[in-house]
């Protein structure tokens, strides 16, 4: 069995966490459910925040429903759910 490839994403260097996570969600709407994620270290990577950014990003897509964890790995996988992205849910704006 073949693993589905990560989630693209550009690099996000210099934007808000606001415009990232818009980005992020934009991403998995046009790409579609079930990709994996990217871990913290490749999204912190990818975002030029810590770590801990990158985990409380995914935390909140996640609790909105953009990500949910896969029970047989522990990973995030996209998911797109029927509510729309609420931006102002994030904590840091």
């Amino acid at each position: 069995m073949t693993s589905k490839p990560d989630l693209e994403l550009p690099v996000l260097i210099g934007l808000s966490v606001r415009s990232i996570a818009e980005t992020i969600v934009e991403e998995i709407s046009r790409q579609g459910a079930g990709l994996p994620f990217p871990d913290r270290r490749a999204l912190a990577t990818l975002t030029g925040y810590s770590k801990h950014t990158a985990q409380n990003l995914t935390r909140k897509l996640a609790a909105q429903g953009w990500l949910r964890v896969d029970p047989g790995n522990g990973r995030y996988l996209t998911v797109v759910p029927t509510v729309p992205f609420d931006p102002t849910l994030l904590p840091w704006e």
